[in-house]
């Protein structure tokens, strides 16, 4: 009995990641983005937590390299909505960032063209511990006219050469 029993969870589990993987590629399809998966340094897909302060739709993590890794993506739905980039991302950036007084967010310009994107920009931050229990995030925000926004989450403890060689995972398609 106890064998059925895992059997049925694993395969309830296994169920549940499909179809967050199959809910993640509906999302870059209707906004128009290609996923660049990591086929190296162990990269495996993890669950998101159902966390009601900030909801993700895919996840990575990579023991070897010390980096896990969240997607966010926001298709354009309504073409008369005024999708400002700027705002969107620097409201998700204070939501996220520590409210410790010490605690800084650089931004920094990003060229477009690596990932065919009209508007790109780095935040570094120290995250809320309700949002991830790592000691530094780095959020890639991406925009194209008329396809949306995504948000490439990098968690970290210490820096590495991992946060530069993981930047293109998403790339709008032409």
């Amino acid at each position: 009995m106890p064998l059925v029993l895992l059997g049925s969870f694993c395969l309830v589990t296994a169920s549940a990641q499909e179809k967050q993987l199959l809910r993640f590629a509906l999302l870059l399809g209707e906004a128009g983005l290609d996923y660049l998966n990591p086929v190296d340094a162990g990269y495996r897909e993890i669950k998101t937590a159902k966390n009601n302060f900030q909801h993700c739709d895919f996840a990575i993590h990579s023991k070897e390299e010390k980096l896990e890794i969240r997607f966010l993506i926001q298709p354009v739905r309504d073409t008369h909505e005024v999708f400002n980039p700027h705002l969107r991302s620097m409201a998700l950036v204070t939501h996220l960032a520590t409210n410790d007084e010490t605690a800084a967010i650089a931004v920094h310009h990003i060229p477009g063209a690596p990932y065919r994107a009209d508007w790109v920009k780095a935040f570094f931050f120290q995250p809320k511990q309700v949002f991830g229990m790592w000691q530094h995030c780095k959020m890639l925000a991406l925009y194209k006219e008329g396809r949306g926004m995504a948000y490439i989450f990098y968690f970290f403890n210490e820096a590495s050469p991992a946060l530069d060689q993981r930047e293109v995972l998403l790339q709008f398609l032409d």
